[in-house]
């Protein structure tokens, strides 16, 4: 007898996956809630790339950073950087060795966000972790890093 592969069949089947999707958006959902925090022009993702860029002051940082950085497409990361630059949190200034090349720079504007985000950031991983042990978060870190390196190598295997 064939069995019929339902939506419910599919999230028992890939509950690993299913799992990770749901808690993704239910972060979405809590970040949204409490977006007010991020004076509402802040995205998660361009918190993130704050994040990234401050962290990185010292370093000059191009878009193919932020590509690799955050396993994006090279338009997705050209549309953010773009983004970003019209609201005034970042700059782009040509380096003097290649015209090509364009430095990104945060604004006082994206380092005073800089603040409120590392505080949300923190307020959510709290919670992501409420109720395990140490021992617990060093292994499901372990396992998130592991996880991650499965599925980059698979991609690379299949390009």
């Amino acid at each position: 007898m064939e069995k019929k592969c339902g939506i419910r069949d599919l999230k028992e089947e890939n509950r690993i996956g299913y799992e990770i999707r749901t808690i993704h958006n239910l972060i979405g959902m809590h970040a949204n809630h409490h977006r007010c925090r991020m004076m509402s022009e802040l995205t998660p993702m361009q918190a993130w790339v704050i994040g990234f860029l401050y962290d990185r002051q010292d370093m000059n940082i191009y878009q193919k950073d932020i590509e690799e950085e955050f396993n994006v497409s090279r338009a997705t990361a050209s549309n953010l950087l773009q983004l970003m630059e019209k609201k005034g949190l970042i700059l782009r200034k040509s380096v003097e060795h290649d015209g090509r090349l364009k430095k990104i720079i945060l604004t006082e504007k994206a380092i005073g966000f800089h603040k409120i985000a590392m505080e949300d950031m923190h307020m959510i991983e709290e919670l992501l972790v409420e109720g395990m042990s140490e021992e617990e978060v060093k292994q499901l870190k372990r396992l998130l890093v592991l996880m991650h390196q499965n599925v980059v190598r698979k991609i690379q295997e299949d390009e």
